[in-house]
């Protein structure tokens, strides 16, 4: 006998060993596709909502977009150790007035108060108050 060791072959001629790593092979393919639905499904239901819930959690456009005339004249403020000119007073003012005509406001007033405690408050008796001058 030789000292080396003879490869075990299949009926088909292939070696043992090729042929249990191409079997082995099948075997996870075929498993992996059993589990796909179920890491789809959890993508699907959790993963993309957290991950929403995180991207809208930094992201502040609902704000830009609901108070535009606000922001612009934020951008001409200078000095942000005084107070904000009248400009940005007069620009919340007429943005808020225009969510306020439009049954928006109450969504504004949420986001606000999620920043500064009591934001909520101060938008309901604004919004009172336009509607009292509005009658």
């Amino acid at each position: 006998m030789s000292s080396e060791t003879k490869q075990i072959l299949t009926t088909d001629g292939i070696p043992l060993e090729v042929s249990l790593k191409k079997a082995e092979k099948k075997n996870k393919i075929k498993a992996f596709l059993l589990v796909a639905p179920l890491l789809l499904f959890l993508v699907i239901t959790y993963i993309f909502p957290i991950g929403d819930m995180f991207m809208r959690s930094v992201d502040d456009r609902m704000v830009t977009n609901m108070l535009p005339k606000t922001f612009k004249a934020m951008e001409k403020w200078e000095d942000l150790n005084e107070l904000p000119p009248e400009e940005v007073y007069r620009g919340f003012y007429e943005d808020y007035k225009l969510l306020a005509e439009n049954q928006q406001h109450g969504k504004l007033g949420q986001r606000l108060n999620k920043e500064k405690n009591g934001f909520n408050t101060i938008t309901k008796k604004l919004f009172r108050q336009i509607k009292r001058k509005k009658n």
